[in-house]
């Protein structure tokens, strides 16, 4: 981890209160420094007599710049490990918000499709029973895919406006 960046007084603080009980910390415990610094600051470790609210504020400011610091170096280090390679695939089965399989609901949409072609979103909703916002998604998937394709324009009834038809690709 790359140490935090402190003001003076910050430092001050730090040095006094832990510098003291440091060298008896790391006697007892495995933990880096600024593992026993946050105890230290959250009074886990050595409990400390604050009076001030001066006080608290300073060290939770503190606490906020370490597990800051600590929490960067997290994140790059997920940035920087590989995808496993089913993140990486195509091929990902996408659950929908009831953890109904996305793969059967596209089942579905590619069938009302075949049975009735250049349907519009709206029109799936209302043939399939969902709501719009479960068909869209599944749309989405399929035009990425290569499944099915915008067929065309048509004007939707209630709305008024144009709206894409859909076909499934064969």
């Amino acid at each position: 981890m790359q140490d935090p960046t402190f003001t003076k007084l910050e430092q001050h603080f730090l040095n006094k209160a832990v510098g003291s009980t440091f060298d008896y910390l790391k006697s007892i415990s495995n933990e880096t420094y600024w593992d026993m610094v946050i105890k230290v600051l959250n009074n886990q470790l050595a409990p400390t007599k604050l009076v001030t609210d001066d006080a608290r504020a300073l060290m939770d400011g503190i606490l906020y710049k370490i597990v800051s610091a600590k929490f960067d170096d997290l994140v790059e280090g997920i940035l920087s490990e590989p995808l496993p390679e089913e993140l990486n695939s195509n091929q990902i089965k996408a659950k929908s918000f009831r953890g109904v399989d996305a793969s059967d609901k596209q089942k579905q949409i590619i069938e009302a499709l075949k049975t009735s072609p250049h349907l519009s979103r709206s029109d799936l909703s209302e043939k399939l029973g969902w709501k719009i916002n479960q068909v869209c998604p599944r749309v989405l998937e399929l035009i990425e895919q290569g499944r099915i394709r915008v067929s065309g324009t048509k004007e939707d009834t209630e709305s008024g406006r144009t709206v894409q038809t859909l076909a499934a690709v064969n």
